[in-house]
């Protein structure tokens, strides 16, 4: 249903607010700080922790996780900020979108290298790696409509 979400008349919005307009986004970002940040815990500390994700090599998956984790902060980020510049939230999502794509996008490939038998898991990678590649495209849309109505305004 176009248009069809959450809005607001306060300005600025409560992150509550941003919440509300954005949950999917929000939770799979906080999701995937949280889930980086535990495979970063485990190969620094060395504890046990049973994913797919601990089969890869550990260099390579070190650097996933920090892709993942700063993907994630800046999707959050750019869904909180509150700029009279409205272009730039929607510039630190997309860069957090980027950053977060790629990532899942070398956990999908990579566990489907490496263990094609975890289908749920590789699957989540290519899954979420489609979604960011919609919301990218929605994202820039909505930019853009936001700028014509903008300079629209200005005349």
């Amino acid at each position: 249903m176009p248009l069809h979400g959450y809005s607001t008349d306060r300005r600025p919005p409560t992150n509550l607010d941003h919440m509300l307009a954005h949950p999917y986004a929000m939770a799979v970002a906080a999701w995937q700080i949280l889930a980086g940040s535990l495979v970063v815990t485990a190969l620094v500390f060395g504890f046990g922790l049973n994913t797919s994700a601990m089969r890869l090599p550990k260099a390579p998956l070190f650097a996933l996780c920090l892709v993942l984790i700063f993907g994630g902060i800046n999707v959050i980020r750019g869904l909180l900020d509150d700029s009279n510049d409205l272009r730039k939230g929607f510039r630190v999502e997309r860069g957090g979108l980027i950053l977060s794509g790629a990532g899942w996008t070398a956990y999908g490939l990579s566990v489907l290298i490496g263990n094609p038998g975890a289908v749920l898991s590789w699957s989540m990678g290519v899954i979420f790696s489609a979604a960011i590649g919609l919301r990218i495209v929605a994202g820039r849309r909505e930019e853009a409509r936001i700028a014509r109505e903008t300079n629209d305004l200005k005349l």
